[in-house]
């Protein structure tokens, strides 16, 4: 986040910068308020780049073993050109290379699900799908899988938007 506000104050400088020496240039012919009115459209610029494009930086990095789910594409009233260009400030994936099939219930697999979140560190979850039932289950400490593929100290779940991209990572046939 500080890298990002220096970035900003940057970017002010710079198209700020790029005013003054037009002012300069046109011998004073320009108003004076070009100056910070071009620094306050550089921060404003930046703002909105780094915002916008905050999915596609984040998800070129991933390493190709990861299956990106359903971006959560989202408007705010408080930015109205989010209805035109949704913001993507939240997704998640699964590494398809370590997804794994239970030995004796070939239906049910597990997952490690990383949800990416703007501004926030990257979350890490185990899950448990039944690809038969079309049922998740989160992995917390209590729970105990059986030999034969029993949960214990879970409840399925039936899935949610989430859940249901997860079961159609995890369940290709």
């Amino acid at each position: 986040m500080g890298l990002e506000f220096f970035a900003a104050i940057a970017a002010a400088f710079c198209l700020g910068g790029f005013a003054a020496a037009a002012r300069m240039l046109s011998g004073g012919r320009l108003p004076k308020w070009l100056v910070p009115a071009a620094a306050g459209f550089g921060i404003l610029g930046y703002a909105l780049w780094s915002e916008q494009d905050w999915f596609n930086r984040v998800s070129s990095g991933l390493p190709p073993t990861l299956a990106i789910l359903e971006p959560d594409a989202k408007a705010s009233p408080f930015k109205p050109w989010t209805y035109f260009f949704p913001v993507v400030s939240r997704f998640q994936a699964i590494d398809s290379a370590q997804t794994a099939t239970h030995p004796q219930n070939a239906e049910l697999r597990l997952l490690r699900v990383f949800t990416f979140e703007r501004w926030f560190p990257v979350r890490e979850t185990l899950v448990v799908a039944h690809c038969a039932e079309d049922r998740v289950i989160t992995i917390r400490e209590a729970i105990e899988i059986g030999e034969d593929g029993t949960l214990k100290g879970a409840e399925w779940q039936t899935p949610d938007a989430e859940g249901r991209a997860q079961l159609s990572v995890a369940c290709i046939k």
